[in-house]
C-alpha cells in the first residue's frame, strides 16, 4: 500500500505545463507583458504581445498571480491540469484620487511625499530614473530608481551629475561633468550601477546626432551644404558604408532665393540702389527668418519615429508620411493633413511631437494648443488621427512622455519652495 502510493504521489506530482493567454475583461482585447508567477521559486513568465504564455508547475492545485502596471495583482487558481488553452481575464487598475486631479479620476502625484524636486525622468525596463535635488538645495543632488508607481527602491548621491540621456535603444545614461554612464538597476536588488564608463564628450558626440534606431541600423539627418534639403542617412554594424533613406527639400525656399538672386542681378545691372536697399531690408526680415538664419541653418520641419519595426518620416513640406520596413527599403507613403492647420493667410504647419509607446508601440501625436497639451492616437496604417485626449490643464508642464497606456510629466507645484513634481496620468 505504501509503495502505491509513493507511485501515485510521484505521478501526480510531475511538473504540469500551463498554457494560457490574459485579455482585458472588459475590451477582450490581449494584455501584453504580464507577469505571472507562483509561489514556486523561480516559478515565472510574462504573456507575449499577443496575451499567450506559457509556465511550468510542480503540480495543481496552484495559484497563478498575474500582475501588470495597469492592471494591479490578480490571482486566479488552476484546479486541475488544463487540457487546452487557459483564457484569464483581468480588470484596468483603479488609480487613486489626488486632491490636484483637475480633470478625469486617472491622476496622481507620483512623488508628492518624496523631499527631492526632479530635475530630469527616464523610464526603462519598468523602472523610473529620477535626477533630483533633496529638498530643492543643488548641492544635495541624489541619483533615485522607482517602480512605475514612484515608489523608491534605491537611491546614490551624485555631485557633477547633470543630466539623464536616454539613446535610442532606450537604456538611460547619467551625464556628469567629464564623464557619462549607463545606469542599470538589478531586478530584485539594492545597489544603483554605473556600466561603461566614457567621456562626456565623446558620447555625446557619438550619441548626440543618431535620432533613431531601426532593428541594428542607426539613423540619422544632415544638412545638404548649398541647398534646402536635409538628408537621412543609415549606418549598421561592420559596414562603414552610409546608406541615404531620403532627401526632404524645401523647393518652395528654394525657388524664392533663385528669385531674390535674379532681381539682385537686376538692380545691380540697372544701378537702382534706392530699390535694391529697399529689397534687401524686406530679405533680411522676411517671415522665413533673417539670412543668417538661412546661412547658418535653415529649418526643415520633419519627425522620424520607430513603432512596430517600422520607419515613419513626416515630411511636412510634402504633406506625406513615409514608411521604411526594418531592412530599411521604402515601402509605402501615405498622404496626411494632421500636421497643417488654416491660418488668415492660408495654412501652416503645427509644432508637433511623435511619441511612440515602447511597450504597447502605439504611437501618439503631441500637441501643445495655447497653454495646454493634447495629445492624439496616430494610425500608422491609415496615417490618420483618432479623437483627442485632454491632457490635465497645468501650466508649465514638460518632459512627457508615454509608457504602457500612460502618460507621465513633470510639473512646479505652487508651495514653496516650488518643488518639481512626477506626475502620471492613465490613459
Amino acid at each position: 500500500m505504501a509503495l502505491l502510493v509513493a507511485i501515485a504521489t510521484r505521478i501526480y506530482a510531475q511538473p504540469v505545463e500551463i498554457r494560457g493567454r490574459i485579455i482585458d475583461k472588459q475590451t477582450n482585447q490581449p494584455v501584453p507583458e504580464a507577469n505571472i508567477t507562483t509561489e514556486a521559486r523561480g516559478t515565472g513568465t510574462a504573456s507575449d504581445a499577443a496575451g499567450y504564455f506559457r509556465i511550468r508547475v510542480p503540480s495543481v492545485p496552484v495559484v497563478l498571480r498575474i500582475s501588470h502596471v495597469s492592471y494591479g495583482t490578480t490571482e486566479f487558481e488552476v484546479k486541475t491540469a488544463p487540457r487546452g488553452l487557459l483564457v484569464i481575464s483581468i480588470r484596468p487598475a483603479v488609480v487613486d484620487v489626488d486632491e490636484v486631479q483637475v480633470t478625469g479620476e486617472r491622476l496622481r502625484i507620483l512623488t508628492k511625499q518624496d523631499p527631492y524636486s526632479i530635475q530630469e525622468f527616464a523610464i526603462d525596463q519598468q523602472v523610473i530614473w529620477f535626477l533630483g535635488c533633496i529638498n530643492n538645495q543643488a548641492n544635495l543632488k541624489r541619483l533615485f530608481v522607482a517602480n512605475l508607481y514612484g515608489d523608491t527602491l534605491a537611491s546614490i548621491p551624485v555631485r557633477d551629475a547633470e543630466s539623464l540621456f536616454q539613446d535610442v535603444f532606450n537604456n538611460v545614461h547619467l551625464v556628469c561633468r567629464d564623464s557619462a554612464y549607463q545606469l542599470f538597476h538589478p531586478k530584485g536588488g539594492n545597489p544603483i550601477r554605473l556600466l561603461y564608463p566614457s567621456g562626456k564628450n565623446h558620447f555625446l558626440n557619438i550619441m548626440g546626432d543618431i535620432e533613431v534606431a531601426l532593428g541594428e541600423k542607426l539613423v540619422y539627418t544632415q544638412e545638404d551644404p548649398g541647398t534646402y534639403s536635409r538628408i537621412v542617412y543609415y549606418i549598421q554594424e561592420n559596414d562603414s558604408v552610409c546608406y541615404k533613406l531620403a532627401v526632404i527639400t524645401d523647393t518652395a525656399e528654394a525657388g524664392r532665393r533663385i528669385a531674390g538672386a535674379k532681381i539682385e542681378y537686376l538692380m545691380h545691372k540697372y544701378n537702382i540702389p534706392e530699390l535694391f536697399d529697399m529689397w534687401q531690408t524686406i530679405s533680411i526680415y522676411s517671415k522665413r527668418g533673417t539670412q543668417f538664419d538661412q546661412i547658418v541653418r535653415h529649418h526643415i520641419p520633419y519627425e522620424l519615429f520607430v513603432a512596430n519595426k517600422h520607419l515613419y518620416l513626416l515630411n511636412y513640406l510634402k504633406d506625406s508620411l513615409l514608411v521604411y520596413d526594418q531592412e530599411g527599403k521604402f515601402n509605402r507613403a501615405l498622404a496626411v493633413k494632421f500636421h497643417q492647420e488654416s491660418v488668415l493667410n492660408g495654412d501652416k504647419y503645427k509644432n508637433l511631437t511623435c511619441l511612440t509607446d515602447p511597450v504597447t508601440q502605439e504611437v501618439y501625436i503631441l500637441e501643445q494648443k495655447m497653454a495646454r497639451w493634447v495629445l492624439s492616437p496616430l494610425n500608422t496604417a491609415t496615417g490618420k488621427t483618432g479623437a483627442e485626449i485632454q491632457l490635465p490643464d497645468y501650466p508649465a508642464m514638460e518632459g512627457i512622455y508615454v509608457y504602457d497606456h500612460a502618460v507621465y510629466f513633470l510639473y512646479q507645484e505652487k508651495l514653496h519652495p516650488y518643488y518639481t513634481r512626477l506626475y502620471r496620468y492613465q490613459l
